[in-house]
């Protein structure tokens, strides 16, 4: 156990582990204690807290990890875990808190464990709810300066609640690596024995900062953009502001000139109506005429025709007395009949 602790205390040799040791020469304020104080499993820092998920745990092996990292690992009916580095079965009744972790813990404040995670150097103070980072009073303004990645929601670092982070599905091991042709997240397992041993590979630290910094020159030009939105909205509202205006102007255009045309032809219906009933008026009365004649006309030939057949009827004497009168008579009813066939109507 001895051993396990020095290792565990041993100062890294990363370059950002380096800048902290020059920038903070006391090892219980810099970084430097953050590997030796961070869960083997899911390299997130431990709490000391009562009940805890990131209280530290020792296994029969020595071998610490966190309870969040204990629940998780699989079990044999819910007796027994193996450990993650040795693969030591140990009962789950034999876990118990580490005592020189906890005690380490308690003399330490929690802030201090916890770097920044844009520069590596200092002391985290914040905690970054949708960036999901760690960072201190100087590079939190510095991320957080444009309008979107101002209005992120920051909490101080001692009230992060920290999540056990996403294991490999293949492997069931902690991602800790970025595959950077396939862009994704790998496992130690899957950089040695997996495709990905020929791949450009990163540490998951590294690439996430890089990530971040990709997004967050994207939020930029996103802000950029947005920054031209509202000239570009009140554009589109005069525009449609002009055509609800200009529309409303032809319809009433269009409704004066059906309105004059309609008028025009009540007017030329009105006239045409008032000439047929004058024409037709006009008819009538020859009409009538017409009748009065054709009746006389009709007496007439019957008159003619009467004296006609009494004077065929009748002697010699009165054929020839009689004759005269009778074609006198069916002339002028021949004549009449002329008459009314020229005057009659046509159409």
């Amino acid at each position: 156990n001895r051993s396990l602790q020095r290792s565990h205390m041993a100062t890294p040799s990363t370059p950002a582990a380096k800048r902290a040791k020059t920038a903070e020469p006391e090892p219980a304020a810099g970084p430097a204690l953050v590997s030796a104080l961070s869960c083997t499993v899911c390299l997130q820092p431990y709490t000391f807290a009562d009940g805890s998920a990131r209280r530290p745990k020792q296994l029969l092996c020595g071998h610490p990890l966190c309870g969040a990292c204990e629940s998780l690992l699989p079990s044999k009916a819910l007796q027994s875990i193996q450990c993650p580095i040795c693969r030591l079965t140990t009962s789950t009744n034999d876990i118990i808190d580490h005592p020189r972790l906890v005690e380490l813990l308690q003399m330490i404040p929690v802030t201090e464990v916890q770097p920044c995670g844009e520069c590596s150097s200092s002391s985290a103070a914040f905690y970054c709810k949708v960036c999901d980072q760690n960072l201190c009073a100087e590079c939190d303004p510095k991320v957080h300066g444009s309008k979107i990645t101002g209005a992120h929601e920051r909490i101080p670092v001692s009230q992060r609640e920290v999540v056990c982070p996403v294991k490999c599905a293949k492997h069931n091991e902690p991602i800790k690596f970025f595959c950077e042709k396939d862009e994704i997240g790998i496992c130690s397992d899957c950089r040695v024995n997996d495709k990905h041993t020929r791949h450009s590979v990163a540490p998951l630290d590294k690439a996430v900062r890089k990530l971040r910094s990709a997004m967050h020159a994207s939020l930029n030009e996103l802000a950029t953009s947005q920054e031209g939105l509202p000239t570009a909205q009140a554009k589109v509202e005069s525009c449609a502001l002009k055509l609800d205006k200009e529309a409303d102007v032809a319809i009433k255009q269009v409704h004066t000139y059906f309105d004059q045309i309609e008028k025009v032809l009540q007017e030329r219906k009105a006239f045409l109506v008032q000439d047929i009933a004058a024409f037709k008026e006009e008819q009538a009365a020859k009409l009538v005429q017409q009748r009065v004649a054709l009746t006389a006309a009709r007496v007439q030939c019957e008159v003619a025709r009467q004296l006609a057949d009494h004077s065929l009827a009748g002697s010699d004497a009165l054929l020839v007395q009689r004759t005269p009168q009778a074609l006198k008579e069916v002339r002028a009813a021949k004549w009449l009949r002329m008459a009314q066939r020229g005057s009659a109507c046509t159409g």
